[in-house]
């Protein structure tokens, strides 16, 4: 912000800056938990092995080479939320933690 603003234009500039800052913080732990929220949500409902982290690596993989298959994925992970029936599982809801980081981000902050 300008300098030569004067003094009376301190207090703004500090709250555009704070703002500004939360925003990109929020919008980056959004877009990191939008790739990796799937993941993690597999690992809390299958438990921590060899096997479940080779699971991880290959839909790592191939989210690198084709990423609409993450966008695929969520929209599968979406008509599983509204068909399902069962108890309460951490796991299965993990992966809405992108579409609530931004907008709880920017109103807390």
């Amino acid at each position: 912000m300008g300098k030569d603003r004067g003094e009376e234009w301190k207090e703004y500039d500090a709250a555009v800056k704070w703002m500004l800052i939360t925003f990109f913080i929020c919008l980056g732990l959004t877009i990191f938990f939008f790739i990796f929220a799937l993941p993690l949500s597999y690992i809390v409902g299958n438990g921590v092995s060899k096997e479940t982290f080779a699971y991880v690596g290959k839909f790592m993989s191939l989210i690198s080479e084709n990423p609409s298959h993450l966008f695929k994925m969520y929209t599968r992970w979406f008509h599983q939320i509204v068909r399902y029936s069962g108890p309460f599982s951490w796991a299965l809801w993990v992966p809405i933690l992108p579409f609530i980081i931004l907008p709880v981000g920017l109103i807390v902050s």
